[in-house]
């Protein structure tokens, strides 16, 4: 069989959405889809920071497309990595106040949230309050970023900020008043096409596995689309094909779908 390059995503799709944890079946699917000699490879929002040390290790992965493509890397090569200048960074930091916009700002080496009293909304607090990692400040000395996760509500002026920054970003809707933003330009998709141009391998030969509205550009782009059980209604509406829920062997069943298990 023709070696493929196998992109997954991690959350609802890798990692499961209850439990919060990685089957053993996934660990095994994905490692014998390696021995017999295709590409296994993380294609994630998260950026390389939030990257849990049980994927890399104990599964095992060719290859990661971080932050929604801003960053790459391969066989622990660095490839390519796109991080905001710091004067957009101000800039941003600086409307989203203004907007009345709850955010957390992504890189490499942290994530980054502004002062409790200044959130504006108890949904963000509580999301906030929920993460088990700890954040970093807006006023780090050290703040790089690559991308942004916000929540807005009713007080949150979106229009003005996405009419600004509308050059600057590309704006993924995550549903009930979160959003992604991303460089524009740079998506799971554009990571898709760099890796493989650089791997010398053509778009028949990808797959992309995932679950949100955030994958939907590289399901769209890759050449054959599997969707999670657990998908949402956008994701599983254009899937080749629609796998078992995250956490009922959900992976597996797909690779065993793909025949490359």
């Amino acid at each position: 069989m023709k070696r493929k390059i196998i992109f997954f995503d991690i959350d609802g799709t890798i990692l499961g959405e209850k439990s919060q944890k990685i089957l053993p079946s996934t660990i095994r699917a994905i490692k014998k889809a390696r021995e017999n000699g295709h590409f296994a490879v993380i294609n994630t929002g998260r950026c390389d920071y939030l990257v849990e040390k049980e994927l890399k290790e104990d599964i095992g992965f060719d290859g990661y497309l971080l932050g929604c493509g801003t960053s790459i890397k391969f066989e622990e090569k660095d490839l390519m990595h796109q991080m905001l200048s710091p004067e957009t960074t101000m800039e941003v930091m600086k409307e989203l106040r203004a907007c009345k916009i709850d955010a957390v700002l992504e890189g490499e080496w942290g994530d980054y949230i502004d002062e409790f009293e200044n959130m504006h909304t108890d949904l963000f607090k509580k999301f906030i309050r929920e993460k088990t990692f700890i954040f970093k400040k807006w006023d780090d000395p050290d703040l790089i970023i690559d991308k942004l996760f916000v929540y807005t509500d009713k007080n949150s002026d979106l229009n003005y900020f996405k009419d600004k920054f509308k050059h600057v970003f590309d704006f993924i809707d995550r549903e009930k008043g979160f959003w992604e933003i991303v460089p524009r330009g740079f998506s799971k998709a554009s990571g898709i096409q760099y890796l493989i141009d650089y791997l010398g391998m053509n778009i028949s030969d990808t797959v992309a596995i995932g679950d949100s509205n955030n994958d939907i550009s590289m399901l769209s782009y890759a050449h054959t689309s599997i969707a999670m059980g657990n998908s949402t209604k956008a994701v599983i509406e254009m899937a080749d094909y629609i796998t078992t829920d995250v956490d009922e062997d959900g992976i597996e069943n797909a690779l065993k779908w793909l025949q490359v298990i």
